[in-house]
């Protein structure tokens, strides 16, 4: 499986979670399948922005160093939202788009 099939599992994100430390406040997120993986940004619009290239780059890198990376079970996402959907509007795809046993609605999962 390529990375960018990859990205479209249903990958569970740990964040945004907004860190203060020495080096200031940024915001972050985790994907909990892959415990390697940390984005940070200056806000959560920019953190949402970039998640899905960041989160690419980063199992491309992990293919093309030979590890396999540990993928979440379920079938593939087929759309992405976008940040002005992000969290809470989000609606799901029709019921028919769906073959075989059914998954949830939206398997992009935000815990705080």
């Amino acid at each position: 499986m390529r990375a960018d099939e990859m990205v479209m599992l249903p990958w569970t994100f740990r964040g945004p979670r907004r860190v203060t430390d020495a080096l200031g406040t940024r915001v972050e997120m985790r994907v909990v399948e892959l415990p390697g993986f940390v984005m940070e940004a200056g806000s959560e619009s920019e953190l949402r922005g970039g998640l899905r290239k960041a989160l690419r780059s980063y199992l491309e890198s992990l293919i093309s160093a030979g590890q396999t990376p540990t993928l979440p079970a379920g079938k593939p996402v087929r759309y992405w939202v976008s940040p002005s959907r992000w969290p809470g509007q989000v609606s799901p795809p029709r019921a028919e788009s769906y073959t075989g046993t059914p998954i949830a609605p939206f398997t992009l999962t935000l815990l705080s």
